[in-house]
């Protein structure tokens, strides 16, 4: 996740699991979520006041 006003990257967020249920063609299903989540705790930095 990036900085929504200088694009400084803030952190990262991963999703794991055992390759059983976490294949490939799931991972790409989940990739959306987990950007839109990223995205969302980007814009969330602006406000909290633990990234100040």
């Amino acid at each position: 996740m990036t900085h929504p006003l200088n694009g400084q990257v803030l952190g990262t967020l991963s999703v794991a699991g055992p390759s059983v249920r976490l294949d490939e063609p799931r991972m790409h299903r989940l990739a959306p979520s987990l950007r839109q989540a990223a995205e969302e705790l980007s814009q969330a930095w602006l406000s909290s006041r633990l990234f100040t």
